[in-house]
């Protein structure tokens, strides 16, 4: 069989089988599927590599001589460039985003006031475990604002954290920054792997509608309240979720892990 593949045009390598579709193209220093489907950061990691190794592939098994040579030498000298740029095409990292927020039991995560006292220590200690294993965390300014002066703050002091705000304002520390959007956020981050976002609603709600979270952990609380903040607020978005898992952090509280599926 003459294989094909598109990339500049479609040549054949030796092997067997077709790996034809989607196109790929180069834009930047990122190479584009335009209707890849990838549900999750892994996938997309996984998927990544195997084009990568594709590539490779183009670059050492070249036998053909044709009027499209000149498109056979293009596409080893690109597979070159990249394999370079990443050396170790194993190692790539693809972000996950998390949003972890504890919430009682008819989805509100504070008191009108702001008061999140009714939260337990030991959905601190969970919430603070994530935080910690992420090495990041991003919240919103009001958020900010309550989290910097809680005691239990002090766990997380060696974590990068960038705060979102329309406006700038005075940051308490130097590993803590502004960002003025979620994705110029994530921006701030992209050295990470993993990153918790953590309120408030609105940030909450502007990272799902954008479609940034991958993953979603409720710490539910045994209690309710009739007015409050919720976990989503002011935007129109809809999502459907996947659960990944489910635990008991205590005897009267529960974690719920979903997986958000795009």
């Amino acid at each position: 069989a003459n294989p094909k593949i598109s990339f500049l045009s479609n040549f054949p390598l030796r092997g067997g089988g077709v790996w034809g579709e989607p196109q790929i193209k180069m834009i930047g220093n990122f190479w584009v599927l335009p209707r890849a489907s990838l549900s999750s950061a892994a996938e997309a990691q996984v998927s990544f590599v195997k084009i990568l190794r594709i590539l490779l592939e183009i670059h050492s098994n070249f036998v053909q001589q044709t009027p499209q040579t000149r498109h056979f030498y293009r596409g080893a000298a690109l597979a070159e460039v990249v394999v370079r740029r990443w050396h170790i095409i194993d190692k790539i990292k693809i972000m996950k985003v998390i949003l972890y927020m504890a919430i009682t039991a008819n989805g509100f995560i504070a008191k009108k006031n702001d008061d999140t006292s009714w939260i337990s220590r030991d959905e601190w200690d969970s919430y603070s475990q994530m935080v910690q294993r992420a090495r990041c965390m991003v919240v919103g300014h009001r958020t900010y604002n309550i989290l910097t002066k809680q005691p239990e703050f002090s766990e997380l002091k060696d974590v990068r954290l960038v705060a979102v705000s329309k406006k700038d304002f005075q940051v308490l520390a130097a590993n803590h920054t502004v960002a003025h959007s979620p994705k110029e956020a994530l921006e701030a981050l992209k050295d990470f792997p993993e990153v918790v976002v953590a309120g408030g609603g609105q940030l909450n709600a502007a990272f799902l509608e954008e479609n940034l979270v991958d993953e979603i952990y409720l710490d539910i609380e045994p209690i309710v309240f009739g007015e409050g903040i919720p976990i989503f607020r002011d935007k129109g978005f809809e999502r459907k979720l996947e659960l990944l898992d489910q635990k008991k952090i205590t005897a009267q509280e529960i974690q719920l892990h979903y997986r958000v599926i795009k």
